[in-house]
């Protein structure tokens, strides 16, 4: 397990808001040392994410709201802020990653989304899911709750993985 003994004072210390009770993380510390912003495969996906919100009405220029569940160190986000006029709040449970997260225009959560905190719920224009659904074991609760993080006529924008044979290293790690 990774992270088990990260107190809640450095995550405070860092910005990050401690919203869920902590717990150990098991995800793969490797994969947030390739994961940055100018990636290729992250630029691709921030990409085809713009294109998405073109299609669905949501203009970048508004100024809107949305939530990043399972952000990691926030490369979604630093991403859509750079390139819209939102707010994006960013939830992880690996409170590693959430010590190594730039800080942006929005929040930085300790969150489960599966708390379904009163302030949060209903209160996003777009909720992202961008490679994270993969790693829940119980996907319909999970869904559901992700669900009630976005307020009426606001969007979900879930992204997994692609076809076997898109498999790479990158994947691996």
């Amino acid at each position: 397990m990774a992270h088990p003994k990260i107190a809640p004072e450095s995550l405070s210390r860092k910005g990050v808001e401690l919203l869920s009770p902590l717990r150990p993380s098991s995800f793969e510390e490797g994969w947030y040392d390739i994961a940055e912003p100018d990636h290729f495969w992250l630029q691709w996906r921030l990409q085809v994410l713009l294109n998405a919100l073109e299609d669905a009405g949501l203009s970048v220029d508004a100024p809107l709201r949305a939530l990043d569940i399972g952000g990691g160190r926030g490369v979604l986000r630093t991403q859509l802020e750079t390139r819209s006029s939102w707010t994006v709040d960013m939830a992880d449970l690996d409170a590693g990653a959430l010590l190594g997260c730039v800080p942006g225009r929005g929040r930085t959560l300790y969150y489960d989304a599966l708390d379904r905190n009163a302030s949060l719920v209903g209160s996003y224009d777009a909720v992202f899911l961008f490679d994270v659904l993969e790693h829940i074991a119980e996907t319909k609760g999970f869904l559901r709750a992700a669900l009630d993080h976005v307020k009426p006529g606001g969007r979900l924008f879930i992204n997994v993985p692609a076809l076997a044979s898109c498999f790479s290293p990158f994947d691996r790690v």
